[in-house]
């Protein structure tokens, strides 16, 4: 009884890890989605740096957040760059912006972090992490770990190849 509990126990913590890294794949995606839909759709325009806000959570650092204005249909719209923009105030950006929403869908292509590239990658990693390790449990592992490793980047960089190919048609 105690051996099924513990092999339950295992392999719960390996599908939360393998779910973790579903969840971040999931996100990346939506995000680059969203991203392209704004790209093909929006507005391209440009937007003047103002200036900056400064957030401060509870228990964290402050952080930095550059503000933009833009000019659009005869209405200027202030929005809020990205933490990682480095701006200075006055400097001019490409935006892609929503016609029908333009202060709440954009899309700064100079100042993307990629953050969705690194969501992607640190997920497909996280579920190839996990789905070996409830292989090894399931009995169903072998010791060729390059073997697993280059089959699981191959299929990580495949997937990341078709997602390009869906989202660009």
């Amino acid at each position: 009884m105690i051996e099924i509990f513990n092999f339950i126990s295992e392999i719960f913590g390996q599908l939360l890890f393998t779910l973790a890294g579903l969840i971040a794949v999931i996100i990346g995606i939506s995000t680059y989605i969203t991203e392209q839909k704004t790209i093909k759709m929006g507005v391209l325009i440009e937007a003047t740096c103002i200036g900056s806000s400064i957030f401060k959570k509870k228990d964290s650092a402050p952080t930095i957040v550059p503000k933009f204005n833009f000019l659009f249909n005869e209405r200027l719209y202030t929005i809020e760059g990205k933490t990682n923009s480095k701006v200075k105030i006055g400097q001019k950006t490409p935006i892609y912006i929503n016609p029908d929403k333009p202060d709440k869908e954009y899309y700064m292509p100079k100042k993307d972090f990629l953050m969705k590239y690194f969501c992607i990658f640190i997920g497909c990693f996280f579920m190839y992490l996990g789905g070996l390790s409830i292989l090894k449990h399931l009995g169903m592992y072998k010791d060729i770990y390059f073997l697993y490793l280059f089959i699981g980047l191959f299929v990580c960089t495949f997937i990341l190849y078709l997602i390009g190919r869906i989202i660009d048609k």
